[in-house]
C-alpha cells in the first residue's frame, strides 16, 4: 500500500500540484488558503489519517514521506501558521489535524532513526532549497 501511495505522490498530476504549491509558498505564501484545494497537503493528510488509524506503519511512512512532510509542514506553519489561521477562519478545528499529528509522530521516529535525543528540524534555508527543488518538478518522473 505504501508503494502505491509513493507512486501516486510521484505521479505526473501530483508532481504538477507539488510544483504549484511550492511556487506559491516561495512567491506568495500569504495568498495561500489551506481551506481551499491543495492536493499536496490533502494527500499527506490522507496518509496521516491512515497512519493514525493503523492502516499504514509509521516506520514505512517515515521512510517514504517524511522527506516531504518534514519540509512542507514547517513551510506552512512557521511564521504565520497558515493551517492555524485557516482553522480559526473556518471554525474547523479538524482542518489538517491529521497532518499535524503525523508530523509530530514522525519527528520522534526521525530522532530515533538518527540516534538523537530530539528531532532537529531543517533550517529556513534548507526549507527554501527544498521548495525551490519542488518548484522545478516537471510532469515526467526522473
Amino acid at each position: 500500500m505504501v508503494l502505491d501511495l509513493v507512486g501516486n505522490f510521484d505521479s505526473n498530476d501530483m508532481r504538477h500540484h507539488r510544483r504549484q504549491f511550492a511556487k506559491a509558498l516561495l512567491d506568495h505564501r500569504d495568498g495561500i488558503d489551506p481551506s481551499k484545494d491543495i492536493p499536496a497537503l490533502q494527500f499527506l493528510e490522507e496518509v496521516a489519517y491512515m497512519t493514525r488509524r493503523g492502516v499504514l506503519d509509521k516506520g514505512m511512512v517515515w521512510n517514504s514521506f517524511f522527506w516531504y512532510l518534514g519540509y512542507y509542514y514547517p513551510a506552512v506553519t512557521s511564521g504565520p501558521d497558515l493551517l492555524e489561521e485557516a482553522r480559526r477562519r473556518t471554525h474547523c478545528t479538524a482542518l489538517y489535524r491529521e497532518i499535524a499529528w503525523l508530523y509530530k509522530e514522525l519527528c520522534r521516529v526521525d530522532a530515533r532513526e538518527e540516534g538523537a535525543l530530539h528531532y532537529v528540524p531543517p533550517s529556513d534555508e534548507d526549507i527554501r532549497r527544498f521548495l525551490q527543488d519542488e518548484s522545478k518538478l516537471d510532469g515526467a518522473k526522473n
